[in-house]
């Protein structure tokens, strides 16, 4: 029997993108063209986030592997749920 559908219907649970680049080339804008910036959550391993001082996300920075395991803990955790989409800029 075939089964018919609308590409419409077609839903995805999640999208994993990496984007590499010269310094200078927009990586971090790029987290802000998420469409929902009130569900976006930057972890910041470099501290350079003042392209996006015009937006309103969340960022946490992480300064070591200790706080890098402990924000993945949280994405993970039912309070993490709120954000669609994480950006780690940079690794």
């Amino acid at each position: 029997m075939l089964n018919f559908k609308s590409t419409h219907d077609i839903a995805y649970h999640y999208v994993n993108i990496g984007v590499y680049g010269e310094s200078g080339f927009g990586k971090t804008r790029l987290c802000a063209t998420t469409g929902c910036p009130d569900q976006t959550l930057i972890i910041s391993c470099e501290g350079g986030l003042l392209s996006l001082r015009e937006e309103n996300i969340t960022a946490v920075e992480v300064r070591s592997l200790q706080e890098m395991r402990e924000v993945l803990k949280f994405v993970k955790s039912p309070e993490g749920d709120k954000y669609k989409w994480v950006c780690l800029d940079s690794v």
